[in-house]
């Protein structure tokens, strides 16, 4: 699985890995991000592409072993180890990181050029965003 981001879209592939080392992508998705996205550092932008990847393809990827290749080394220390998400990071990160933990997964780390087509996909949608399934009705309460 790679997620990948660039300034405003979010792109992810999945691959299936054969015994000789080679693999092959078996789907792919890339989505626009909104106007308050764009405005996330960095790290918030690589850790939303994930949740973008695991909640696009959560029928395919829920219950498998996976391994989340990333370019970011800061997620390392969010993702990388087994132990519990830590605490000094920001409360979107951490909404995140619940989202993400819930897969089985084992973090490994590449450099962006081996990303080339979750790297493609991240720069070439200019559509706008789909609206999000999350709708905040407000109404008051008598």
């Amino acid at each position: 699985m790679v997620a990948d981001d660039s300034n405003s879209e979010f792109g992810a592939v999945i691959s299936l890995e054969f015994p000789d080392e080679l693999q092959k992508a078996v789907s792919n998705a890339a989505r626009s991000s909104g106007a308050m996205e764009q405005n996330y550092s960095q790290i918030e932008k690589e850790t939303l592409s994930i949740v973008f990847t695991v909640e696009e393809f959560h029928k395919m990827l829920y219950g498998r072993k996976l391994t989340l290749l990333i370019n970011h080394k800061p997620l390392i220390a969010i993702f990388g180890s087994k132990k519990d998400i830590p605490v000094c990071i920001a409360n979107r990160l951490q909404r995140w990181a619940l989202i993400i933990l819930s897969y089985d997964f084992e973090t490994r780390c590449q450099s962006t050029t081996s990303f080339g087509q979750a790297d493609a996909l991240s720069k070439l949608i200019k559509s706008p965003r789909p609206e999000s399934k999350d709708r905040v009705i407000d109404t008051p309460v008598d």
